[in-house]
């Protein structure tokens, strides 16, 4: 007779009841520290254009524990911060749920091309590997991108326009600083459809941004997103994106 037919024969009707409750606990509820560690995002990604400044931090979520984790990396251009260092292994309190992956100096040397690593998160017995990778493009010329868009004719409370006075186009590079360029509006009305260029210090690259109306004392209306544009690819083909009424292209 095996142990456990043993024990149950041995228990009697009570406590086999509750040995059965403690077998079947003991099956489906493993401990917090070694439930599987989830990464948010799974898989990091920088892109950096050399003479520019690095891109920013990025956060990665690996949920709530019961334990203290750790997290090492293998690559000298990207560090993970937020947690107690030492011997090359991060430290983190049991509530911590995120670390925090910071472009380092090691950057700066790297060629174009494409570099890979990898973050590994431990959470008592549970392990999660979490790549990174490095885009690094040569800086280029400068180039100039057409903006194209249509006024607007209402304020937010749609009420009719009358003090239209510019419109702003905040934007940045392969996530890099937010640049602000100002365009004249065509009229304190608005409504015209109107075509402007702007300067991007480089041949290559994704531009995000946001277009908004300002009135004649200066206060500014919603912003208006633009999806990423991605340039320069594509064998030179010209990239263009749009959302509502903002199209920026080659």
């Amino acid at each position: 007779m095996s142990p456990v037919s043993k024990a149950l024969a041995l228990a009697g009707a009570p406590g086999l009841v509750r040995l059965l409750c403690v077998l079947v606990i003991g099956l489906v509820a493993a401990p917090a520290w070694a439930q599987p560690i989830v990464a948010t995002p799974s898989a990091v990604t920088f892109t950096w254009i050399v003479g520019q400044p690095l891109p920013p931090s990025q956060i990665v979520n690996v949920g709530a524990g019961t334990t203290t984790w750790t997290t090492q990396d293998t690559n000298l251009w990207a560090d993970a911060t937020g947690g107690f260092w030492a011997n090359g292994v991060s430290t983190y309190p049991a509530n911590a749920q995120d670390f925090r992956l910071q472009p380092s100096n090691g950057m700066l040397v790297l060629k174009p091309g494409t570099y890979t690593e990898r973050v590994t998160v431990t959470r008592g017995g549970s392990t999660v590997t979490v790549p990174v990778t490095a885009t690094v493009l040569a800086s280029g010329p400068s180039s100039t991108r057409t903006l194209e868009y249509r006024e607007p004719t209402v304020n937010t409370d749609g009420s009719a326009l009358a003090d239209l006075d510019s419109m702003r186009l905040y934007w940045s590079l392969n996530g890099g600083p937010e640049r602000m360029e100002t365009f004249p509006a065509s009229g304190p009305t608005g409504g015209a459809q109107r075509t402007q260029t702007f300067t991007v210090p480089a041949a290559q690259g994704t531009i995000t941004g946001a277009l908004v109306a300002v009135d004649r004392a200066g206060n500014e209306g919603a912003r208006v997103a633009s999806a990423p544009l991605v340039f320069g690819g594509g064998g030179g083909a010209p990239a263009k994106g749009t959302i509502t009424t903002i199209r920026v292209t080659q």
